[in-house]
């Protein structure tokens, strides 16, 4: 026994489909975020420079995409946050 149609029409299976796709993007832009893309550029090759300079923190933090350098920043920050002292307070 054959398995009914979902559609009847054509039209029905394109109208459903498209909305779907609409569906889909709308889901794919809200998990972005928009970045000034030539200030990222920078400062990747600010990381490189300083990595190519000895720097130990660019050195660490250094990657080829811009995901990727955010993620080490983070890690390298929360590394800092967890391992320093609490800083004294004023007498």
């Amino acid at each position: 026994m054959a398995r009914p149609r979902v559609y009847t029409t054509d039209a029905e299976r394109q109208q459903a489909h498209a909305t779907s796709q609409r569906a889909y993007r709308r889901r794919q832009v809200a998990g972005r975020v928009l970045v000034d893309r030539p200030a990222l550029e920078q400062l990747l090759a600010a990381v490189d420079a300083a990595a190519a300079a000895g720097d130990p923190v660019a050195r660490r933090v250094r990657t080829a995409t811009a995901e990727g350098l955010l993620r080490n920043l983070a890690r390298h920050f929360r590394e800092r946050a967890t391992t320093r002292d609490a800083p004294p307070t004023p007498s």
